[in-house]
């Protein structure tokens, strides 16, 4: 996923944020196929799914994160 104003396309926090507020279907399937290989990605979801304001995006994270959890 491209991010606004950030240079790397690592999965940081901010890179999370900007996911939840404006991804595509492509990038919500590139977060999930990265949840299946960096088991330290999920533990930086659930935290911007914990001070976010429920906006519908931490739903869709949290199903990715138990699917993730079920391929291991």
């Amino acid at each position: 996923m491209i991010h606004r104003h950030l240079t790397t396309e690592a999965w940081s926090l901010m890179a999370i944020e900007s996911l939840f507020d404006r991804g595509t279907l492509d990038d919500w399937r590139e977060l999930a196929r990265a949840l299946k290989t960096d088991r330290t990605l999920a533990e930086r979801v659930r935290r911007v799914c914990a001070y976010r304001e429920p906006d519908g995006a931490e739903r869709i994270a949290e199903v990715l994160l138990e699917h993730a959890e079920e391929s291991v």
